[in-house]
């Protein structure tokens, strides 16, 4: 009976200390100590220049001092660091919360590159955003053999950078016997682009061919005889210069005044006048 009573008393002791509540620990008496709470928790806690691990869960650090002033700090990477200076007295355990602000203006880490296929190159081009492609149908008016006649057509190409452009462009006279064409590579380039109104210097280079016809005049009747005709093929040049105004964003109306210069010896020079519409880049 007598070690049954002992072992129900020792059981009870165990039972009253764990069950009871741990009292807070308090600083010796000639000490005071500081309590320090920091967000992020990861933060790194410095009093008077020395380092302290901080504790695993979010609990605060707590370290016993001297009375008297004593210098915190509290750092964590890519936040502001904090720093103050307090004052501890005997017995007293003083709290600090302290919350970090994100520095905005700390250097970030380098994004990781993209993963490659193998044999791709590291080099990447990034096109630009006005590249691109433009088509106009176009009408001109000019002279040939002495006549005014029209020619319709039209050019397109591609667009580089929204000011250069390059491509084929074809026309055939419209209103005319002698039945000319010509065709060839078309090169733009534009000044002020980006504005409402601009400046382009368009040109084609190339080839063409015209029927021309002759009429043979009898001279002793003064007649003009049933005439006959031939085709003659010929190099063509035709610089133009033209007035750029800007409809929309991808919608340009271009007015323009040149000159061709042919390798024919049938008078087919003269200048142009022209109006297109392009669309695209």
């Amino acid at each position: 009976m007598r070690r049954a009573s002992i072992v129900r008393s020792v059981l009870a002791g165990l039972f009253l200390a764990f069950a009871l509540p741990v009292p807070a620990q308090t600083p010796p008496g000639d000490q005071g100590a500081i309590s320090v709470r920091a967000r992020p928790a990861t933060a790194d806690i410095f009093i008077d220049g020395e380092r302290w691990v901080t504790p695993e869960t979010d609990s605060a650090l707590t370290v016993h001092v001297l009375p008297g002033q004593h210098r915190i700090e509290v750092r964590a990477q890519g936040y502001r660091t904090f720093s103050t200076v307090v004052t501890v007295r005997t017995g007293e355990t003083l709290p600090v919360n302290v919350s970090l602000s994100v520095d905005t203006d700390a250097p970030k880490p380098p994004a990781a590159p993209a993963p490659q296929a193998p044999g791709q190159s590291g080099l990447v081009q990034v096109p630009s955003a006005e590249d691109g492609f433009a088509f106009a149908p176009d009408f001109r008016i000019t002279e040939v053999n002495h006549r005014t006649t029209q020619f319709v057509g039209a050019y397109g190409g591609a667009v580089f950078a929204g000011q250069a452009l390059f491509g084929l462009g074809g026309y055939f006279q419209a209103d005319s016997p002698s039945d000319m064409w010509y065709f060839g590579p078309v090169a733009e380039w534009r000044l002020w682009h980006d504005r409402p109104v601009g400046i382009t210097a368009h040109g084609l280079a190339g080839y063409g061919a015209a029927f021309v016809r002759t009429f043979p005049v009898d001279g002793r009747r003064g007649i003009r005889l049933p005439g006959f005709g031939f085709y003659e093929g010929f190099f063509v040049g035709e610089p133009e210069v033209q007035v750029m105004a800007r409809l929309t964003r991808s919608m340009r109306l271009h007015v323009g005044a040149g000159y061709r210069f042919t390798s024919s010896n049938s008078n087919l020079d003269g200048p142009i006048g022209s109006i297109s519409l392009q669309f695209g880049r």
